[in-house]
């Protein structure tokens, strides 16, 4: 996986969120126009309570910060500086190198990781 794939995965859920709320928002201002003020306000905060909670987590990344050390299946150790992020959906550790350059291990690819002094 190379930085513009990673740099996807961070921007497609951000885009989906947000057209999700706008959908929300256009439903809201089309079903409650014809709505009693008091009732109206009910459901205003009802839609927009239920489309905030259920697009609050579309992507999980759990981050570490270094140094952190990878042991790779092949009995090999990758040691960085710098923080790693393990996406929790396919449990892909993402990383740089020393140049600071971004990689991408896949969860078959590593046995365990450890982070900290």
């Amino acid at each position: 996986m190379n930085l513009d794939e990673v740099t996807k995965l961070g921007i497609l859920p951000g885009f989906f969120i947000d057209r999700i709320r706008i959908f929300f928002q256009f439903l809201v201002m089309f079903t409650l126009s014809n709505c009693p003020e008091p009732m109206r306000f009910s459901f205003l905060f009802l839609f927009f309570l239920l489309g905030f909670v259920s697009c609050e987590k579309i992507i999980e990344v759990q981050r570490f910060d270094g140094p952190c050390t990878i042991e790779l299946v092949d009995g090999s150790t990758i040691t960085t500086e710098y923080s790693i992020e393990i996406l929790e959906s396919t449990g892909t550790i993402t990383y740089r190198d020393s140049d600071r350059k971004l990689w991408s291990i896949k969860a078959d690819e590593y046995v365990s990781y450890s982070c900290g002094n």
